[in-house]
């Protein structure tokens, strides 16, 4: 398996212990320690975490490990609104450019997402969220909607980030410094 794979794994499996709640707001989680508990070396749960870093989602602490970012109520609502800000004109766009039938494929996944938010299941919530926005970005239609590398559709971590009420809204933890999709 090629290191990119694991680390994408490793980033996958390490948003949902955050998503979950299974790694604290405030905890010092080592990389050594995470790869024990993953099965893998140290090595691409650092490279996981760094990108977790860059998303927000924890900060380094030298010689120590990585904390889980702590988020106050306030901060999320803030992130929630800052994503309605951004994602609301962006799927408007998209509605008029995105072929009927393909938001009928794309049915199931935001259904997905919203019976996931409905039941408070964070992890799956993020999960589902993820899918739906990747599938969103592969349609035909959105070739101004490409993600880029410093954008995230991660949630944010910690017991107190329920998943917001809307389907279609993401928890980033930092929005996009450029926006999404230029206009038509």
């Amino acid at each position: 398996m090629h290191r990119h794979s694991v680390r994408g794994q490793i980033l996958e499996a390490l948003r949902t212990a955050l998503v979950g709640g299974e790694l604290r707001p405030g905890e010092v989680y080592s990389a050594p320690a995470l790869g024990e508990r993953f099965g893998v070396s140290a090595t691409p749960v650092r490279e996981a975490m760094q990108r977790l870093a860059v998303e927000g989602a924890v900060e380094v602490v030298p010689n120590r490990g990585f904390r889980v970012t702590e988020r106050t109520p306030r901060e999320l609502a803030e992130l929630a609104e800052v994503r309605a800000l951004i994602e609301v004109p962006v799927m408007l766009r998209l509605a008029r450019t995105v072929p009927a039938a393909r938001w009928a494929e794309l049915r199931p996944l935001a259904e997905a997402t919203a019976t996931a938010a409905a039941r408070g299941d964070r992890a799956h919530y993020a999960e589902a969220d993820r899918a739906f926005h990747r599938a969103v970005l592969s349609s035909p239609g959105t070739s101004s909607c490409s993600p880029s590398p410093t954008t995230s559709t991660a949630a944010p971590s910690g017991p107190s980030s329920a998943p917001p009420p809307s389907a279609t809204a993401t928890s980033s933890p930092t929005p996009p410094s450029t926006p999404p999709c230029s206009p038509p």
